[in-house]
């Protein structure tokens, strides 16, 4: 694990009670905005990419994973939803099957990564993604550069559309094959 990598998942560790009342309005905004751009998947599950709290699942209602590398990020989830599916794993190693996630949501998700860094996570998102699968990632305009949006315009995956909104970029991405 990289240092500003291992850093964050110092900082989300230390209090994740903290992160509720800090994060959960901007990130309840966010999700609200994906989820009017789009419906809920045809069949199959949808994987939350640095899952938090769990807001995803809260507000979407469908088949969601959680997936986390704060283990008390999860540990808080997992005291408020005890059912909620919830994975302890790095996102740039995702432990799931080729082609096993319908939709895949990421808010916020790519923070102090190299645009090869970003390169390998779409790859990585690529692989679980099911054929005709969506992907949804959002990133912070202070962490955006023109060279990490070239990579996400022109990765393994086809660029669906892209916006502004707020603080954040969206990208809405499709596996064709």
């Amino acid at each position: 694990m990289n240092e500003p990598k291992r850093l964050l998942r110092l900082c989300y560790n230390r209090n994740p009670e903290r992160f509720e009342p800090t994060f959960k309005s901007q990130q309840e905004a966010k999700y609200r905005f994906i989820l009017e751009r789009i419906g809920p998947p045809d069949s199959g599950l949808v994987l939350d990419l640095g899952s938090g709290i769990n807001l995803f699942r809260h507000y979407s209602n469908w088949p969601t994973i959680g997936l986390d590398f704060a283990d008390n990020l999860l540990l808080f989830s997992r005291s408020q939803d005890p059912d909620a599916p919830l994975v302890l794993a790095d996102m740039d190693h995702l432990p799931f099957k080729d082609r096993s996630f319908s939709l895949i949501v990421g808010v916020t998700v790519i923070i102090d990564r190299t645009p090869i860094e970003v390169l390998g996570l779409l790859g990585e998102i690529r692989r679980v993604l099911k054929p005709a699968g969506s992907v949804i990632l959002t990133i912070l305009e202070k962490e955006l550069t023109e060279e990490l949006c070239d990579v996400i315009r022109r990765g393994p995956l086809n660029l669906s559309e892209e916006f502004p909104c707020e603080n954040d970029r969206y990208f809405h991405l499709i596996h064709l094959e």
